[in-house]
């Protein structure tokens, strides 16, 4: 069997232990497997590539920027096609969780569903630049669908929220006042 001789350990193994290599005139990879692991392996590579990713991380970000931007630029259907996949799913969890109907009239198209704060609120996110639907859907995902959110449809969210309003929605307060009469 044709052996071949490692410049790294100076031991000659078969070609069977040394990785393929197409570009490589004779196929075969440089250095042996055994070198390969112990150099992938050791400490020193990778305190080496830590630091080095530590000195020049400004450098490298930047070079990912480019690259993504570059990406996005050449092809941007995917990642739109990634955000919107990904902001259904978000949605479809947090609608689930809050019963997938308007807490006050019931309506359950989930096309004219939204997240409402339950005793406003939604101002002071957007004071914060939190605003979005993402934002909100992961801020309901990350405490556990608190009780400040529920889903409103847009009409009863838009007339709960109208200024100098009672904060009730029309249908709440025909609701209070058929209690009171």
């Amino acid at each position: 069997m044709p052996e071949k001789t490692c410049p790294k350990c100076g031991q000659a193994y078969p070609l069977t232990d040394f990785y393929n290599d197409k570009s490589r005139e004779a196929g075969r990879y440089v250095y042996c497997k055994h070198c390969c692991k112990a150099y992938q392996g050791s400490l020193d590579r990778a305190d080496y590539m830590r630091a080095y990713q530590g000195e020049h991380r400004e450098h490298l970000n930047e070079l990912a920027r480019k690259r993504d931007a570059k990406r996005r630029e050449t092809n941007p259907e995917p990642r739109r096609q990634y955000w919107k996949e990904y902001l259904q799913g978000l949605k479809a969890q947090v609608f689930t969780a809050y019963g997938n109907k308007c807490y006050c009239c019931g309506f359950d198209d989930v096309r004219f569903l939204t997240v409402d704060h339950v005793h406003g609120g939604g101002g002071k996110h957007r004071k914060e630049g939190k605003s979005g639907a993402a934002f909100i859907y992961r801020y309901a995902i990350k405490n556990n669908f608190p009780d400040t959110l529920r889903l409103a449809c847009w009409n009863c969210n838009g007339a709960s929220g109208r200024r100098g309003g009672t904060g009730l929605c029309f249908h709440e307060e025909d609701r209070l006042k058929a209690r009171m009469a």
